[in-house]
């Protein structure tokens, strides 16, 4: 069960962190960070189509923190939120 949380503090903290480094270029180097343990956590749990996504999430997030922040990146950050969200109840 902690597992669980821990896993959904990552993709919520993600989505936050990916939300606001819009309009914080200063957070490249937490959103980076965060990508890669997605990217990471991703591979581990490699099975599931979650996952698959995740990858792609991890790689819109360096993408982003690198300043090209495509419109799909709304759509990770609110996939990101959901899974967050979701591990919390």
């Amino acid at each position: 069960m902690v597992l669980v949380f821990a896993l959904g503090a990552l993709d919520f903290s993600a989505a936050v962190i990916l939300f606001l480094l819009k309009f914080f270029p200063s957070l490249k180097l937490p959103a980076i960070a965060l990508a890669l343990l997605i990217i990471i956590k991703s591979i581990i749990y490699f099975f599931d189509i979650a996952s698959i996504v995740d990858i792609i999430a991890g790689i819109i997030i360096i993408v982003a923190a690198f300043g090209y922040y495509p419109l799909a990146t709304y759509a990770i950050v609110i996939w990101l939120l959901q899974k967050g969200i979701r591990s919390f109840i």
